[in-house]
């Protein structure tokens, strides 16, 4: 038993034997579908981890229920609608909304077509649909168009991160919140986030004056994900370093106990049980290794808090490094996957820029060689019109273009073509200023252990390289892009849209975005970086940026490393909510 606390680290974290389990129902799922069973309305709020699958619910739920599923974020919605068809569910989208005939529906969902010679879609008869996914300006018609259809009493509400714009005194999505809540007849609603706050009693009073419904709380812990929380001077943070008296203990356990559990280090709940007096109540009460695991380990690191005052200020075995200096020696500190940097001011990527010190002639270099694709592409282009051009009026195209017989002017163009497009000059800066290759490792740490490290590094192929030659963003960009830094600040949505593929399909290092983004990205994140820089920034909205890392690959040791100290208070207060109390008022 001892050993395995002092190894818990390396045989309950990092251990590859814990990816293989069961696949089963979790926890909160079964939870949901009983209470649903017992046929009374109900407004239930709906807590679980970032990835545990509750956003998959509503495929479950569509077995026996009818579901409207709200959306801030359209992407996710969009996934939402690939799983559900992928199972035979029938979807439709109300996206944009101003009518019902807005409304679309995806090709299974259809049930009848016109009678003319082309048979479109009757979008406007949705009597196959089980899902209708819609955005919060469309409720309304999706509201409408469902009751149409079915009983209100056999539809579901499933209202997905309901605290987005919460945590601004003024937006413009506040007015939409509160005339969906005040026209909504379904009176089975479910609010579902990774978080919601405490002090939702108006909501809940409002709800069961309005349907004479019940209300439930279902709620569940990550088991599997470690979460590491770390200070700006580079430790761990835990509890017992930040709860003064036993009353705040009491109060930290009673309202966030179960939230943060996941964010407990387990080599720290390790030491700390150790070092502690209970050590061999531990012992005695788990004598047999198989019953030890990350959560028995975390829950009486909690017995302890909550029942002995135990203080142990020096358990700070472990430092890491917090700097950002991202494209040279601190670019180790990512590994497993990419991280997230959330900041404030932007101009941290000048400084990103100006560290990979790339040799100005390569620079020049790089430009000019962008300039001339741009150039080139220009000119293949005009040449490809004039072929098209050249080919719509020749009468026997198709023939021609099958057994290849053109004339010898057509020829020349398709050859010259051809010529020009092996001419583009290849975009990519040598492994050394790329983070985490293993030129880039050896340069700045000297050291021969790259393979050991599983450092995580990006993956931009010409593909999308020549996507954002031609973009109206700023050189700078361009160049942190060919190292795999992503940055989202700007009002050029093609940008935003390359940068979101590339997020996707896991192919950037890091992206740099404001808090605002930790809403609607499924990124998988190894690592975030909360900057020191950010003013405004709520308690949620700090839950909701830790729920964005290790999201899916579990049993490695993830980071949320926070760089401001006020910001690792907030995180321990008591009773301050700002999107309870605005969603009290809008609700």
């Amino acid at each position: 038993t001892v050993d395995i606390l002092i190894n818990s680290k390396l045989i309950l974290e990092n251990n590859d034997i814990f990816n293989y389990k069961h696949i089963t129902l979790y926890e909160h799922q079964i939870n949901i579908y009983t209470i649903l069973k017992k046929k009374e309305r109900s407004l239930i709020f709906y807590t679980a981890p970032t990835s545990s699958g509750k956003t998959l619910t509503p495929i479950g739920l569509a077995e026996e229920y009818k579901i409207i599923f709200i959306c801030a974020s359209r992407h996710i919605g969009l996934n939402l609608a690939k799983c559900s068809i992928n199972v035979g569910r029938k979807v439709g989208f109300a996206f944009g909304c101003e009518t019902i005939e807005d409304i679309r529906l995806h090709y299974f969902s259809v049930n009848t077509y016109t009678n003319d010679k082309y048979k479109k879609p009757v979008h406007t008869d949705g009597i196959k649909v089980e899902m209708l996914i819609c955005d919060l300006f469309s409720f309304e018609c999706a509201m409408l168009y469902m009751k149409s259809f079915f009983d209100i009493n056999n539809i579901v509400l499933f209202w997905d991160e309901p605290t987005i714009s919460m945590d601004y005194d003024e937006h413009p999505l506040h007015e939409i919140v509160k005339n969906n809540w005040a026209i909504n007849e379904i009176p089975n609603i479910i609010l579902s986030s990774a978080t919601l706050p405490n002090n939702l009693t108006t909501v809940i009073d409002n709800y069961k004056k309005k349907f004479n419904g019940e209300f439930y709380k279902v709620e569940t812990i990550d088991e599997n994900t470690n979460i590491t929380l770390i200070d700006n001077k580079g430790y761990v943070i835990m509890p017992h370093k930040f709860l003064e008296t036993n009353k705040d203990k009491q109060k930290f356990l009673e309202n966030m106990g179960k939230k943060y559990i996941k964010f407990l280090s387990i080599d720290e709940c390790s030491n700390y049980i150790l070092s502690s007096p209970y050590v061999n109540e531990f012992i005695k009460k788990y004598n047999k290794v198989e019953t030890i695991t990350p959560i028995i380990i975390k829950n009486f690191y909690y017995y302890i808090l909550s029942n002995y005052d135990y203080k142990n200020e020096n358990n700070m075995n472990t430092k890491y490094d917090n700097s950002l200096l991202f494209t040279t020696k601190s670019s180790m500190n990512i590994n497993h996957g990419p991280a997230l940097l959330i900041v404030d001011d932007y101009n941290i990527t000048n400084k990103l820029e100006s560290d990979i010190n790339i040799n100005p002639i390569l620079l020049k270099s790089i430009e000019d060689n962008i300039e001339f694709n741009i150039s080139l592409q220009d000119k293949i282009m005009r040449l490809k019109r004039n072929l098209e051009d050249k080919l719509n009026k020749d009468i026997d195209k198709d023939k021609k273009m099958t057994d290849l017989r053109f004339d010898v002017d057509t020829k020349q163009l398709i050859k010259n073509i051809e010529l020009l497009e092996t001419k583009y000059k290849k975009i990519k800066l040598d492994d050394i200023y790329i983070p985490n290759t293993p030129l880039h490792y050896i340069k700045w740490n000297n050291k021969n252990d790259y393979k050991k490290l599983d450092l995580f590094t990006s993956n931009i192929d010409d593909t999308y390289i020549k996507k954002i030659l031609g973009l109206d963003v700023s050189f700078n960009y361009k160049i942190l892009l060919l190292i795999g830094i992503g940055i989202l600040n700007n009002d050029n949505n093609e940008y935003n849209t390359i940068m979101r593929e590339l997020a996707d399909s896991k192919k950037l290092y890091i992206i740099i975005a404001s808090s605002d983004y930790i809403y609607g990205t499924n990124y998988q994140f190894a690592h975030c970086y909360l900057s020191y820089d950010i003013k405004y920034i709520t308690q949620e909205k700090i839950i909701q940026a830790i729920g964005r890392v290790g999201r899916k690959e579990k049993n490695k040791t993830f980071t949320f490393r926070i760089l401001n100290e006020n910001h690792i208070k907030l995180l321990f207060e008591f009773d301050n909510c700002i999107e309870g109390d605005k969603m009290n008022i809008l609700l």
